[in-house]
């Protein structure tokens, strides 16, 4: 028997349904949003493999010759796994997305 996934068991649905709650929710600043769903936790596309996650920011902070991996961070929709930009609000992350990192440093920022 072959069952057809409802959006209910859909990780991202899930997700974005999430978010539009926090959205809603009047007791959740901006700033609170953005922590809790851009720059906390384990990213989507890690969800089952947080050390890889480690290792890509390992990797790259090691590139920039950063101080600590944990100035490198994931955003986008790999991190959420939807987007929120304007023209591709809630579209699911897929193998055709990109990944976007950053990097939070004054001194890599003014280097280039």
């Amino acid at each position: 028997m072959n069952e057809r996934k409802t959006s209910d068991d859909d990780p991202i649905e899930l997700r974005i349904a999430a978010f539009k709650q926090s959205l809603d929710d009047s007791s959740q600043t901006e700033q609170l949003i953005v922590q809790k769903f851009i720059t906390h936790g384990t990213p989507y596309i890690f969800r089952d493999n947080e050390d890889s996650y480690f290792d890509l920011k390992y990797e790259i902070a090691q590139h920039f010759s950063l101080e600590s991996p944990e100035m490198v961070r994931m955003v986008g929709s790999a991190k959420l796994g939807f987007s929120i930009a304007p023209k591709k609000l809630w579209r699911k992350f897929s193998e055709e997305s990109d990944i976007d990192m950053v990097i939070i440093s004054r001194s890599v920022f003014e280097e280039y």
